[in-house]
């Protein structure tokens, strides 16, 4: 733990923040590690486990994007070398935002959203999918929604035998990259999750 804190601190020292500490863990997925620094000025800061620096490229633009489109988006904190980010050969990519209030909502299956909820979270999405459609980006990133996809039909046998429905599943996202990939499909930003 000790060692963590000590890789955050030197990520942190890149940036003129007004404050460093309290650190304390928000959240760790298979993906990210994300904290939350400083209490009057409240920063958060993700340190990625698998993000390559020409995919946090992308994700840059297409936040900077939505924020010129007014879709309400964290803001990048500059480092006081004007960079976007900070790498290191021991914690890879690491991001500092600005911070944005809201509330955590335990969701699982004896936990359901509210409509209201459920709405919200709806309205978001679509904003971010219509802001998205003129998005043009010079940083395509390596994992996309079709990597995505296609991990299903590299392991559709897996996905027919071991769950109900599953060969529905695996009809329909093959229905999906078929449509995702012509022509004349609409582009847009996804949220993967």
């Amino acid at each position: 733990m000790q060692k963590t804190m000590n890789n955050l601190e030197d990520i942190l020292s890149a940036y003129d923040l007004p404050e460093r500490k309290p650190i304390s863990l928000i959240r760790e997925s298979s993906d990210n590690c994300v904290y939350s620094v400083g209490s009057k000025n409240r920063k958060i800061i993700r340190v990625s486990k698998k993000l390559h620096e020409d995919d946090v490229l992308f994700e840059y633009e297409a936040m900077a994007h939505l924020l010129k489109k007014g879709v309400k988006v964290p803001v990048w904190e500059e480092t006081v070398d004007e960079k976007r980010w900070k790498w290191t050969p021991e914690r890879g990519v690491s991001v500092v935002f600005s911070f944005i209030d809201g509330a955590h909502i335990l969701i699982d299956k004896d936990h359901l959203p509210t409509e209201s909820q459920v709405h919200s979270a709806g309205a978001a999405l679509a904003d971010i999918h219509i802001a998205g459609r003129d998005f043009i980006t010079n940083a395509p990133r390596s994992r996309t929604i079709f990597s995505e996809l296609e991990r299903v039909l590299a392991n559709e046998a897996a996905f027919v035998s071991d769950f109900e429905g599953g060969k529905e599943f695996v009809t329909q996202v093959k229905e999906m990259i078929e449509f995702g990939k012509r022509s004349d499909a609409d582009r847009s930003i996804i949220h993967n999750d």
